[in-house]
């Protein structure tokens, strides 16, 4: 082998005749060269170890070249000034690429190994540095392509195609240019133009002409997002369009949440309260591209449903009836729930703040629950008259929504078994099936239990048409025929039904009064012990106990030379029998002639002498209250337009407060063994439990009845220790053991 020595000057000649070359070519004079024997020049360097002083000489050549450019793109205005730019980008970027083949291989070997720059790199640094932040440019390309946008956002026409030609020099450019030169500062205008535009639209002391109505602020929002979207699609690069619909969203939506959901100037509570529906879908839309803003508009949406719920629940019944009541909340729940629908997609969060809004106001005040059975009781005696047919089932369901809100559903029990009494015996169902149906809804919301007694109740009624057919059938038999059809004292005939009742299954209040007010009439005293007499013959071991308070009567009544039907209560018919020989009586006299208590005389009273239009007695003093001092006229000059006038029966008064206070009382009563109930079958068990693991454990398993208070956990748990149901830990008072 022989050794082959280097001429000593190769790498500087060879380098010498490719700049010549590359110069050339950076000067579009290229067309004479031969590539070929420039790339050879170029490996041979490489390979013999010069890469250092071609890359040197080639990033000094390349230097050269860019000196003088950045003044005569500074030469240029307006939006010449970017042209410039572009057309001296353009060139060099030519150059750069043909030079790049040429030095091919050293972009490959030297260029990897001494981890410099490639050749395409080293050409956009040097723009970087030389041209675009030279003195001489400075920041102004990117001020003249700024002023370029604000122009077009108002509505000029600009050269879209020159921004895109600058955004692809700076993004080609890399290092960070687009970023710097362009999308920073664009993003940075751009938000402070957003802020100013709100602030115009929205504050409340700017001045009048820059005020916008919310709706039409949104709308001017909504037109913004789309153009900043489609600027960013036209001339920017794809990451800036989203940037700038961001800065729209928070500088117009993000930082304007409370006046967007405000009231002043059209905002959501102004829409809700208009019934808005188009500019409602528009902000929950809008919103929905902000960090909790569907949670912000849904608090202001519960709101405005609790505000308008709290003020219908806190009408005072004197003013607001119960069906106008329950009228009202299923418009509200219709109109809330229309707007969920129409307005926010269905949205579950919203759907859950409308339930979570009723559960609130609802159970604000304790008649809730009374005033949703009377509802039914009201609907359900009229048969629906005011309600399409088709259109009655759909309204039941609508209540039971309702009733699934109540958190006392045994007060709305109480209640219903109360109404569905009195129109079970006062022959005022209109369709049974419709009775049953609500009863099948109760079930299944409740359980077997809400409505264990109600098929008895029904089987009670059932069973007294075929005691009373036979009644009729043994008093036909009997010579004196003195009852069903009978006579009264003042010889007008009668007709008796009696229905009997299972003890245990229908809503009495209290025990069977001992005195019986009918028997001051010889005639009712007769017809009442000759169905004793046959009922007790075929029953001996059972036992008939009266209650006055649930029969109604009708009487024949004259006023004046005009005569009426009179439809009244058992009591109220002993009390108008008292005005066939008197024309005044007072309370006292009432009382002691009918031996009725006092609480069930008022009620009677108050129907026959309160009732506005109906008042068949007149009362002194005047008022709505019945009282000892009071006295009782009758009332000749009492007129209707109806011939057959309905009183108010007793149980369909609204309840007073000393009333309701006893239901109450008597609810609270009955719900004691149920929470013992629960304690124990919870202990039996769980063995051992500590307090609060069983308050939570009672409250969850009676939750779909009612919610009993920690109180009155804690006192029936200390009953049941008491009683040796429980015992307590003796290192732990709050830990409770289950003693078998």
């Amino acid at each position: 082998m022989h050794k082959v020595d280097l001429d000593p000057a190769f790498g500087e000649r060879t380098w010498a005749q490719l700049e010549s070359a590359l110069g050339e070519i950076f000067q579009r004079r290229e067309s004479g060269l031969s590539y070929e024997e420039l790339y050879r020049g170029a490996y041979n360097m490489v390979l013999h170890k010069h890469g250092d002083r071609l890359y040197s000489g080639f990033q000094a050549l390349a230097e050269r070249h860019l000196e003088g450019v950045a003044e005569r793109v500074a030469a240029g205005h307006g939006e010449m000034l970017l042209e410039g730019a572009h057309r001296e980008w353009r060139e060099f970027s030519r150059a750069m690429q043909l030079n790049r083949d040429i030095l091919m291989y050293m972009d490959r070997v030297y260029v990897r190994r001494a981890g410099r720059p490639s050749v395409e790199a080293l050409g956009c640094q040097l723009w970087l540095s030389e041209v675009l932040r030279s003195p001489e440019l400075d920041s102004r390309l990117s001020s003249e392509a700024l002023r370029m946008v604000e122009r077009e956002r108002e509505g000029e026409c600009v050269d879209q195609d020159r921004l895109r030609r600058l955004t692809q020099m700076l993004v080609e450019t890399g290092g960070g240019a687009y970023a710097a030169e362009l999308e920073e500062p664009l993003l940075e205008a751009s938000r402070r133009r957003f802020q100013g535009q709100a602030g115009r639209a929205l504050e409340a002391g700017s001045p009048d002409e820059g005020k916008l109505p919310v709706p039409e602020y949104l709308r001017l929002v909504e037109g913004k997002l789309e153009e900043e979207q489609r600027r960013g699609e036209a001339y920017l690069d794809p990451q800036t369009g989203p940037k700038l619909v961001t800065a729209v969203e928070d500088e117009m939506l993000a930082a304007w949440q409370e006046a967007l959901l405000g009231h002043a100037n059209g905002g959501f509570a102004a829409m809700l309260e208009q019934g808005d529906t188009d500019s409602m879908r528009l902000l929950h839309r809008l919103l929905g591209r902000v960090p909790g803003g569907v949670e912000g508009l849904c608090a202001r949406f519960k709101e405005g449903l609790e505000q308008r719920g709290t003020s219908l629940v806190q009408e005072p019944e004197s003013t607001l009836g119960a069906v106008a009541y329950v009228e009202g909340l299923l418009a509200l729940k219709a109109k809330f729930d229309g707007v969920v629908a129409e307005a926010f997609d269905g949205g579950k969060i919203f759907s859950t703040a409308i339930q979570k809004g009723f559960e609130t106001f609802m159970n604000l005040e304790s008649t809730s629950a009374e005033r949703l059975s009377q509802f039914l009781d009201d609907k359900l005696r009229s048969g629906f008259k005011d309600v399409a047919e088709d259109e009655i089932e759909h309204l039941i369901d609508r209540v039971m929504l309702l009733f699934r809100h109540l958190q006392d559903k045994d007060v709305f029990e109480s209640y219903f078994k109360q109404h569905l009494a009195q129109r079970l015996l006062g022959g005022r169902p209109v369709s049974e099936d419709l009775e049953r149906g609500i009863i099948a809804r109760l079930k299944t919301e409740c359980g077997h239990q809400f409505t264990s007694n109600v098929e008895a109740m029904f089987k009670d009624i059932s069973t007294s048409g075929d005691i009373m057919a036979r009644f009729r059938t043994s008093m036909e038999d009997q010579k004196d025929r003195a009852a069903p059809q009978g006579e009264t004292s003042g010889r007008v005939k009668f007709d008796l039904n009696v229905q009997v009742l299972t003890s245990g299954s229908w809503p009495i209040r209290g025990a069977a009064a001992t005195c019986k007010p009918w028997t001051l009439d010889p005639a009712l005293r007769h017809m009442t012990s000759a169905f004793e007499s046959f009922y007790l013959e075929a029953h001996s071991s059972r036992k008939l106990l009266w209650q006055a308070s649930m029969g109604t009567a009708e009487i024949r009544a004259h006023f004046g030379g005009r005569k009426y039907d009179l439809l009244v209560s058992t009591h109220q018919l002993c009390v108008m029998l008292l005005f066939k020989d008197s024309s005044q009586l007072s309370f006292s006299e009432i009382r002691r002639a009918t031996g009725m208590e006092t609480a069930d005389l008022s009620r009677a009273l108050r129907g026959l002498a309160c009732i506005k239009g109906k008042a068949v007695l007149l009362k002194e003093p005047s008022g709505k209250a019945v009282g000892e001092g009071d006295s009782f006229t009758y009332n000749e000059d009492f007129q209707s337009r109806a011939f057959r006038v309905k009183l108010a029966p007793t149980s369909q008064l609204s309840e007073n407060g000393l009333e309701r206070t006893e239901v109450r009382k008597r609810i609270s009563e009955d719900r004691k063994p149920q929470v013992e109930a629960a304690i124990v079958r919870i202990m039996k068990a769980r063995r051992t439990l500590h307090h609060n693991a069983v308050i939570e454990e009672v409250t969850r398993q009676l939750a779909p009845k009612f919610l009993p208070p920690p109180q009155m956990i804690k006192a029936r748990l200390e009953s049941l220790i008491e009683r040796e149901f429980l015992e307590r830990d003796g290192d732990n008072m709050k830990l409770y053991h289950y003693v078998c």
